[in-house]
């Protein structure tokens, strides 16, 4: 597989199922870009969507910013070019924090007290989850193990070489 595919698919109807309950608990949920640019993402219409961007570049005919007007937000350093900024402000709300690196406990202060997010959803990817992992800023980790094992040279997973002929994945039993 190759960096940027999605991990769609790779847990089975009960993950999905905690998932989509995970969602609906949350005010808000958080997305990395890379997961945005690897494929078609929908969530509740009502809920703040949140993503990190340190080039502003985003598919922004995704429906993570189509299907919720005035709910999608992207945070991103003061290093953004200028016209990435005003092609994002275009579309969402842009928030800077932080000079060169996002600051994560500065979006979680933001989404809590001007958004009125109390309970907010990492969803990752690998990025992100270390991003916050290193803020210190996850309270809680589910992790889903499938049946399934997906790899590659460029993917960060448990199998690493050349990816697995002909396939995404490889089920198991």
């Amino acid at each position: 597989a190759e960096r940027g595919n999605t991990a769609k698919g790779l847990g089975g109807p009960t993950d999905q199922r905690l998932m989509r309950r995970l969602q609906n608990a949350a005010d808000g949920i958080v997305v990395g870009a890379g997961t945005i640019r690897a494929g078609n993402i929908i969530y509740d219409p009502d809920r703040w969507r949140i993503t990190l961007s340190r080039t502003g570049k985003l598919p922004l005919d995704n429906p993570f910013f189509v299907d919720a007007p005035g709910k999608a937000i992207v945070f991103c350093s003061g290093l953004i070019a200028s016209e990435d900024l005003i092609r994002l402000k275009s579309f969402c709300q842009v928030r800077i924090v932080g000079e060169t690196e996002i600051d994560i406990a500065a979006i979680l202060q933001i989404a809590k007290s001007e958004l009125g997010i109390n309970r907010l959803l990492l969803e990752g990817g690998p990025d992100l989850n270390a991003a916050f992992l290193r803020s210190g800023m996850i309270d809680e980790f589910f992790l889903t193990l499938a049946p399934k094992l997906k790899g590659g040279r460029d993917l960060p997973t448990v199998i690493d070489g050349v990816s697995l002929p002909g396939r995404d994945t490889l089920g198991l039993e």
